[in-house]
């Protein structure tokens, strides 16, 4: 799950509004890392929602996919590699391959449709 702090600092570089900002966190100020995992997945379906309305699915999924895990160090590294030699696949087939790569160490990565977004 990404990071409440680091998700607003893409927020800020991806140049999205104060306004905006303001409508995703309505009922999460200050929300943190620290917060409950519950909270936390609430505040980014909220986000989602707002930004999917505001900003349009291509401008969401930049957003979100600059929030990806693996953000530092030799993890960063191995995830940029892999998102340069698979850029011309489509999600499933990426997920697909990371669930297969032993060296990402990712777990059971799984696309989470919504309607708005699928």
């Amino acid at each position: 799950m990404p990071s409440p702090e680091k998700f607003h600092e893409t927020l800020e570089e991806y140049e999205v509004g104060k306004e905006i900002i303001a409508l995703i966190d309505r009922g999460f100020e200050g929300i943190v890392s620290k917060a409950k995992k519950k909270t936390k997945a609430e505040f980014f379906k909220q986000a989602l929602e707002i930004m999917e309305d505001k900003l349009g699915i291509q401008k969401t999924r930049e957003i979100f996919e600059a929030n990806g895990c693996c953000k530092s160090g030799a993890r960063l590294k191995a995830s940029k590699e892999f998102r340069r030699i698979n850029a011309s696949l489509c999600m499933e087939d990426k997920l697909a391959k990371i669930r297969r790569a032993p060296y990402m160490n990712m777990g059971s990565p799984r696309l989470m449709k919504t309607e708005k977004l699928w």
